[in-house]
């Protein structure tokens, strides 16, 4: 869980999510994809190091590799997971084990401003409704 959170809090970008993002960081998105999948897919390694999305390392199907030419930025990004990096506050959600949906909780201020927002589109729309 910690090499999770660890990689989302240095390499995700929330611009993934919006579609406005250039085809560099499309690649990073893809890679960001594949180290999720190695963390999750793999057998835990003794080092960072161990982890090669370009190799199967699981005995079974339950394993994970993809054969692109970015696989090496994929690497990078496991192999900086170091403990020291910033760690995101992540939840996971799944439905019969069959989907899993991976998403950061925002700080607490982020929180605060989404609750005003709300509060002030309630309001508006009362003022609105009521003319």
């Amino acid at each position: 869980a910690n090499y999770l959170r660890e990689l989302w809090g240095r390499y995700y970008d929330s611009s993934w999510a919006t579609h406005s993002y250039s085809q560099a960081d499309s690649i990073y998105a893809a890679a960001f994809s594949a180290a999720v999948k190695e963390i999750t897919h793999e057998a835990l390694p003794d080092t960072v190091f161990g982890w090669n999305v370009t190799l199967d390392g699981t005995d079974g199907d339950e394993g994970f590799r993809i054969d692109w030419d970015y696989a090496s930025i994929a690497n990078m990004m496991l192999y900086s997971l170091d403990g020291t990096g910033p760690m995101a506050d992540l939840r996971v959600f799944s439905y019969d084990g069959a989907q899993d949906y991976l998403v950061e909780v925002p700080e607490p201020a982020t929180m605060v401003l989404l609750g005003l927002g709300g509060a002030f589109g309630l309001l508006r729309r009362k003022k609105t409704a009521a003319k």
